[in-house]
């Protein structure tokens, strides 16, 4: 069994003692993140799928880590069935597990990590901000998401991605749950000017192309269905 293989080829040190890591995975192209306090021996983990687990456990190991927030942007990353063997993995190895659940921040190391209620894509979606940089899931995500989604709740989903486009802080940078436009990491600086989604609209103007682009896709897929059932149907003559 091959493990996923990590984007960077090595832990990435933001300043002394912090430590982040990127896992990604290319069959499902789910982006995931690792960060190490090493002073206070705690880590954050973002969207950790099962997969990981083995890099996980080599980096804990590696940073000295004894105890670990448990992260997720939304539902559709975790937890799932496999979160639980997951969480008795980590255990299993020392590590004091923690869920964010509903914290409003959480705490890490001389820091605090805030937990920004960023609803739209589902309506659990959570975004965790840390410094200057924001782990955002798939907030930027509104029609386009990798995995066929639109949004549960679009004006929802208009009021968050607006929050995060435009009051915080130009530098701030975007990590997302899945690679956007074949990025990884973005500027708020960029997406302010040029999302196209929530920089090129007026709220009206989203929620109608939203509405638009379901109809449109739910009708192309009606008519792969139809076609399909069509070329395969019994009885048919063949020439």
């Amino acid at each position: 069994m091959s493990l996923r293989r990590p984007s960077l080829p090595g832990t990435r040190l933001l300043e002394a003692g912090i430590h982040l890591r990127m896992l990604h995975d290319d069959r499902t192209g789910i982006l995931s993140y690792f960060l190490a306090d090493t002073p206070s021996a705690r880590a954050l983990l973002i969207d950790p799928q099962p997969p990981d687990l083995p890099v996980i456990l080599a980096l804990l190991e590696e940073f000295r880590c004894r105890s670990s927030w448990v992260c997720y942007t939304h539902s559709h990353l975790g937890p799932g069935p496999g979160a639980e063997p997951f969480m008795q993995s980590l255990r299993g190895r020392g590590i004091r597990v923690r869920r964010s659940a509903n914290a409003k921040s959480l705490a890490f190391g001389t820091d605090a990590i805030q937990v920004l209620p960023t609803p739209g894509h589902t309506v659990d979606c959570r975004s965790y901000l840390y410094r200057d940089r924001l782990f955002c899931g798939d907030l930027l995500y509104a029609g386009d998401c990798p995995a066929g989604a639109f949004p549960v709740e679009p004006g929802a989903l208009w009021n968050s991605g607006r929050k995060v486009l435009f009051e915080l802080p130009e530098e701030t940078l975007l990590y997302g749950a899945h690679l956007h436009h074949g990025r990884a990491v973005r500027l708020a600086f960029e997406e302010q000017r040029a999302h196209p989604w929530f920089s090129l609209h007026s709220r009206d103007a989203f929620l109608a192309r939203i509405d638009r682009e379901r109809v449109e896709r739910a009708a192309a897929r009606a008519g792969l269905t139809s076609a399909g059932a069509m070329s395969g149907a019994p009885g048919a003559a063949s020439i």
